[in-house]
Protein backbone atom coordinates (compact mmCIF):
# COMPACT_ATOMS: atom_id res chain seq x y z
CA UNK A 1 0.00 0.00 0.00
CA UNK A 2 1.11 3.63 -0.91
CA UNK A 3 1.87 5.81 1.88
CA UNK A 4 3.16 9.22 2.88
CA UNK A 5 4.32 11.34 5.41
CA UNK A 6 2.67 14.35 6.81
CA UNK A 7 3.93 15.82 10.44
CA UNK A 8 5.40 13.18 11.51
CA UNK A 9 2.78 10.40 10.59
CA UNK A 10 2.63 7.91 8.24
CA UNK A 11 -0.88 8.53 7.01
CA UNK A 12 -2.71 6.09 3.48
CA UNK A 13 -2.93 8.20 0.59
CA UNK A 14 -6.17 9.51 0.51
CA UNK A 15 -7.08 8.64 4.25
CA UNK A 16 -7.58 11.63 6.62
CA UNK A 17 -6.30 10.27 10.07
CA UNK A 18 -8.73 10.91 13.05
CA UNK A 19 -7.04 11.44 16.22
CA UNK A 20 -7.97 8.45 19.27
CA UNK A 21 -9.31 9.58 22.36
CA UNK A 22 -6.91 9.51 25.51
CA UNK A 23 -9.08 6.46 26.69
CA UNK A 24 -9.10 4.73 23.69
CA UNK A 25 -5.52 3.96 23.35
CA UNK A 26 -3.74 5.47 25.75
CA UNK A 27 -2.21 8.32 23.82
CA UNK A 28 0.30 10.75 24.90
CA UNK A 29 1.30 8.16 27.69
CA UNK A 30 5.54 8.74 27.82
CA UNK A 31 7.08 5.17 26.90
CA UNK A 32 9.95 4.38 29.46
CA UNK A 33 12.80 2.96 28.22
CA UNK A 34 12.36 -0.53 29.32
CA UNK A 35 11.00 -4.10 27.84
CA UNK A 36 7.08 -3.81 28.04
CA UNK A 37 5.01 -6.89 28.76
CA UNK A 38 1.22 -7.16 27.79
CA UNK A 39 -0.32 -7.78 31.25
CA UNK A 40 -2.15 -11.15 29.69
CA UNK A 41 1.40 -13.08 29.86
CA UNK A 42 1.67 -15.08 32.66
CA UNK A 43 4.14 -13.87 35.24
CA UNK A 44 5.46 -17.59 36.09
CA UNK A 45 6.62 -17.72 31.83
CA UNK A 46 9.40 -14.82 32.38
CA UNK A 47 12.50 -15.40 33.44
CA UNK A 48 13.75 -13.87 36.59
CA UNK A 49 16.29 -12.03 34.82
CA UNK A 50 13.57 -10.71 32.51
CA UNK A 51 11.14 -9.74 35.57
CA UNK A 52 14.50 -7.37 36.63
CA UNK A 53 12.82 -8.11 40.56
CA UNK A 54 10.18 -5.31 39.52
CA UNK A 55 8.69 -6.08 36.19
CA UNK A 56 10.93 -4.64 34.10
CA UNK A 57 13.58 -5.91 32.31
CA UNK A 58 17.30 -5.31 33.71
CA UNK A 59 18.49 -4.44 30.26
CA UNK A 60 17.17 -0.92 29.65
CA UNK A 61 18.28 2.03 28.20
CA UNK A 62 19.02 5.38 30.12
CA UNK A 63 19.37 8.55 29.22
CA UNK A 64 23.49 7.75 28.78
CA UNK A 65 23.05 4.37 26.77
CA UNK A 66 21.45 3.74 22.72
CA UNK A 67 19.82 0.80 21.43
CA UNK A 68 21.45 -1.95 23.59
CA UNK A 69 22.39 -5.55 22.17
CA UNK A 70 21.53 -8.81 24.24
CA UNK A 71 23.26 -8.68 28.06
CA UNK A 72 25.85 -11.52 28.44
CA UNK A 73 24.74 -14.67 28.85
CA UNK A 74 21.62 -13.85 26.97
CA UNK A 75 20.21 -16.02 24.08
CA UNK A 76 19.47 -14.31 20.21
CA UNK A 77 16.41 -13.39 21.41
CA UNK A 78 17.62 -11.61 24.57
CA UNK A 79 16.35 -14.39 27.17
CA UNK A 80 18.32 -16.16 29.79
CA UNK A 81 17.04 -19.37 30.55
CA UNK A 82 13.29 -19.23 28.90
CA UNK A 83 12.13 -22.21 27.26
CA UNK A 84 11.59 -22.20 23.72
CA UNK A 85 9.24 -23.25 21.49
CA UNK A 86 9.48 -23.33 17.75
CA UNK A 87 12.05 -20.72 17.99
CA UNK A 88 9.84 -18.50 20.38
CA UNK A 89 10.45 -17.86 23.92
CA UNK A 90 7.74 -19.52 25.56
CA UNK A 91 7.29 -16.23 27.81
CA UNK A 92 6.57 -14.09 24.86
CA UNK A 93 3.91 -16.32 22.95
CA UNK A 94 0.92 -14.26 24.18
CA UNK A 95 -0.41 -12.10 21.39
CA UNK A 96 -1.03 -8.43 23.04
CA UNK A 97 -4.88 -7.63 22.87
CA UNK A 98 -4.47 -4.08 22.25
CA UNK A 99 -2.98 -1.55 18.88
CA UNK A 100 -0.78 0.32 21.34
CA UNK A 101 0.35 -3.36 23.24
CA UNK A 102 1.34 -4.61 20.17
CA UNK A 103 3.35 -1.82 18.63
CA UNK A 104 4.93 -1.26 22.14
CA UNK A 105 5.95 -4.96 22.34
CA UNK A 106 7.10 -5.04 18.32
CA UNK A 107 9.00 -1.79 19.45
CA UNK A 108 10.65 -3.05 22.51
CA UNK A 109 11.64 -6.48 20.66
CA UNK A 110 13.58 -4.19 18.05
CA UNK A 111 15.27 -2.20 20.43
CA UNK A 112 16.67 -5.05 22.37
CA UNK A 113 17.43 -7.01 19.75
CA UNK A 114 14.54 -10.10 20.95
CA UNK A 115 14.57 -11.13 17.25
CA UNK A 116 12.07 -14.16 17.70
CA UNK A 117 9.51 -12.01 19.48
CA UNK A 118 9.97 -9.37 16.85
CA UNK A 119 9.31 -12.20 13.85
CA UNK A 120 6.37 -13.43 15.43
CA UNK A 121 4.80 -10.26 15.82
CA UNK A 122 5.53 -8.66 12.26
CA UNK A 123 5.25 -9.52 8.60
CA UNK A 124 8.59 -10.67 6.16
CA UNK A 125 8.33 -7.17 5.15
CA UNK A 126 7.97 -5.55 8.28
CA UNK A 127 10.46 -7.44 10.08
CA UNK A 128 13.14 -6.10 7.64
CA UNK A 129 11.80 -2.79 7.85
CA UNK A 130 12.75 -2.77 11.35
CA UNK A 131 15.72 -4.53 11.22
CA UNK A 132 16.84 -1.67 8.84
CA UNK A 133 16.38 1.28 11.46
CA UNK A 134 19.92 2.42 12.42
CA UNK A 135 21.20 1.55 15.31
CA UNK A 136 23.56 3.74 17.83
CA UNK A 137 25.68 2.63 20.95
CA UNK A 138 24.54 5.76 23.21
CA UNK A 139 22.78 9.27 23.68
CA UNK A 140 19.35 8.09 22.16
CA UNK A 141 16.47 6.97 24.78
CA UNK A 142 13.14 6.32 23.25
CA UNK A 143 9.82 7.35 24.43
CA UNK A 144 6.08 6.37 23.15
CA UNK A 145 4.48 9.31 21.48
CA UNK A 146 0.68 8.32 20.51
CA UNK A 147 -1.22 6.03 18.39
CA UNK A 148 -3.43 7.48 15.39
CA UNK A 149 -6.36 6.03 13.71
CA UNK A 150 -7.79 5.81 10.25
CA UNK A 151 -9.82 4.16 7.65
CA UNK A 152 -9.28 0.68 9.87
CA UNK A 153 -5.51 1.43 10.62
CA UNK A 154 -3.50 2.09 13.40
CA UNK A 155 -0.46 4.41 13.38
CA UNK A 156 1.85 4.73 16.60
CA UNK A 157 4.44 6.90 17.00
CA UNK A 158 7.62 6.67 19.21
CA UNK A 159 10.32 9.39 19.29
CA UNK A 160 13.68 9.76 20.10
CA UNK A 161 15.70 11.94 22.11
CA UNK A 162 18.25 14.13 21.90
CA UNK A 163 18.12 12.98 18.12
CA UNK A 164 14.45 13.73 17.20
CA UNK A 165 14.25 10.64 15.54
CA UNK A 166 11.01 8.83 14.65
CA UNK A 167 9.83 5.16 14.10
CA UNK A 168 6.19 4.99 13.05
CA UNK A 169 4.52 1.33 13.25
CA UNK A 170 2.08 0.55 11.24
CA UNK A 171 -1.07 -2.12 12.14
CA UNK A 172 -4.56 -2.81 11.39
CA UNK A 173 -7.09 -1.62 14.77
CA UNK A 174 -7.71 -4.50 16.57
CA UNK A 175 -5.11 -6.88 15.47
CA UNK A 176 -5.78 -10.32 17.20
CA UNK A 177 -2.76 -12.64 15.46
CA UNK A 178 0.98 -13.03 14.95
CA UNK A 179 2.34 -10.81 12.65
CA UNK A 180 0.00 -8.16 13.19
CA UNK A 181 2.62 -5.06 12.43
CA UNK A 182 2.39 -4.69 8.46
CA UNK A 183 4.93 -1.29 8.26
CA UNK A 184 7.65 0.15 9.93
CA UNK A 185 8.79 3.92 9.01
CA UNK A 186 11.88 5.33 9.93
CA UNK A 187 12.21 8.81 9.75
CA UNK A 188 15.92 10.59 11.17
CA UNK A 189 15.82 14.09 13.30
CA UNK A 190 18.85 15.74 13.80
CA UNK A 191 18.65 18.39 11.20
CA UNK A 192 15.88 20.86 12.56
CA UNK A 193 16.76 24.53 12.50
CA UNK A 194 16.87 26.36 16.09
CA UNK A 195 15.37 29.91 16.88
CA UNK A 196 17.03 32.37 18.38
CA UNK A 197 19.11 31.93 22.02
CA UNK A 198 16.36 33.02 24.32
CA UNK A 199 14.23 31.22 26.93
CA UNK A 200 11.15 33.50 24.74
CA UNK A 201 12.21 31.97 20.96
CA UNK A 202 12.75 28.01 22.77
CA UNK A 203 9.37 28.39 24.29
CA UNK A 204 7.38 29.69 21.06
CA UNK A 205 10.10 26.55 19.37
CA UNK A 206 8.67 23.97 21.70
CA UNK A 207 5.05 25.34 21.90
CA UNK A 208 4.91 24.75 17.49
CA UNK A 209 6.70 21.88 17.52
CA UNK A 210 4.40 19.76 20.47
CA UNK A 211 1.31 21.06 18.25
CA UNK A 212 2.84 19.91 14.47
CA UNK A 213 4.57 17.26 16.40
CA UNK A 214 7.74 18.06 15.21
CA UNK A 215 9.50 16.14 17.16
CA UNK A 216 12.95 16.77 15.71
CA UNK A 217 13.09 20.71 16.68
CA UNK A 218 10.81 19.55 19.92
CA UNK A 219 13.51 17.68 20.88
CA UNK A 220 16.42 20.34 20.15
CA UNK A 221 14.43 22.79 22.25
CA UNK A 222 13.49 21.28 25.27
CA UNK A 223 14.87 19.46 28.39
CA UNK A 224 14.56 15.55 28.38
CA UNK A 225 12.16 15.78 31.28
CA UNK A 226 10.52 18.80 28.81
CA UNK A 227 10.55 16.44 25.62
CA UNK A 228 8.55 13.56 27.82
CA UNK A 229 6.53 15.51 29.71
CA UNK A 230 5.11 17.24 26.23
CA UNK A 231 4.86 13.60 24.79
CA UNK A 232 2.55 13.07 27.72
CA UNK A 233 -0.04 15.27 27.20
CA UNK A 234 -3.11 14.29 24.93
CA UNK A 235 -2.57 15.70 21.34
CA UNK A 236 -3.46 19.24 20.55
CA UNK A 237 -4.39 19.01 17.11
CA UNK A 238 -3.98 22.12 15.20
CA UNK A 239 -2.96 25.29 17.27
CA UNK A 240 -1.68 28.56 16.04
CA UNK A 241 0.69 30.29 18.50
CA UNK A 242 0.70 33.81 19.75
CA UNK A 243 3.91 35.22 20.76
CA UNK A 244 4.86 34.63 24.38
CA UNK A 245 4.60 36.27 27.54
CA UNK A 246 7.34 36.33 29.63
CA UNK A 247 7.78 36.72 33.32
CA UNK A 248 11.22 36.38 35.57
CA UNK A 249 10.87 34.48 39.00
CA UNK A 250 12.85 31.89 41.06
CA UNK A 251 16.20 32.22 38.53
CA UNK A 252 13.58 30.72 35.53
CA UNK A 253 11.54 32.81 32.87
CA UNK A 254 8.25 31.60 32.40
CA UNK A 255 6.47 31.95 28.97
CA UNK A 256 2.64 31.64 28.04
CA UNK A 257 1.80 31.31 24.99
CA UNK A 258 -2.22 30.95 23.99
CA UNK A 259 -3.66 29.67 20.54
CA UNK A 260 -6.46 30.69 18.29
CA UNK A 261 -7.97 27.61 19.45
CA UNK A 262 -7.88 28.17 23.16
CA UNK A 263 -5.18 25.97 24.15
CA UNK A 264 -2.83 27.63 26.87
CA UNK A 265 0.77 25.97 27.35
CA UNK A 266 3.22 27.41 29.94
CA UNK A 267 7.11 26.42 29.56
CA UNK A 268 10.27 27.83 31.44
CA UNK A 269 13.89 27.86 31.07
CA UNK A 270 16.50 29.04 33.42
CA UNK A 271 17.23 32.70 33.72
CA UNK A 272 20.77 33.15 31.96
CA UNK A 273 23.19 34.45 29.61
CA UNK A 274 23.13 31.85 27.05
CA UNK A 275 26.31 30.30 27.26
CA UNK A 276 27.81 27.29 25.26
CA UNK A 277 25.23 24.89 26.19
CA UNK A 278 21.73 27.13 25.62
CA UNK A 279 19.00 25.86 28.66
CA UNK A 280 16.26 24.15 26.90
CA UNK A 281 13.21 24.69 28.19
CA UNK A 282 10.93 22.39 30.41
CA UNK A 283 6.89 22.08 30.64
CA UNK A 284 5.36 24.17 33.28
CA UNK A 285 1.54 23.32 32.16
CA UNK A 286 -0.51 22.38 29.47
CA UNK A 287 -4.70 23.45 28.84
CA UNK A 288 -6.07 22.16 26.03
CA UNK A 289 -8.79 23.63 24.48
Amino acid sequence: MTTTQSKRRILVVGVTAGVLVAGGLGVGTAYAASTYFHPSQPVAARSATQLGGAGTNTNTNTATGGDPAPAAGQNAAGNTGTPVANGIPVSATSIPTTPQAYAKEAFEAWRTQQTARLRQLTTAASYKQFQSIPRQTSGRVWYFSSCDAGAGQIYCTFAAYPTGDTVVVHLPNGPSTAHGIVGAAYTAGGHATLPARSVPAYAKAAATAFSDQNYDLLAHVTSQAGFKALLAQPLPGEQTWGNPSCDVGAGNIYCTLKSKQGATIVLHGDNQVPGGDFPRVDLQSYHRA
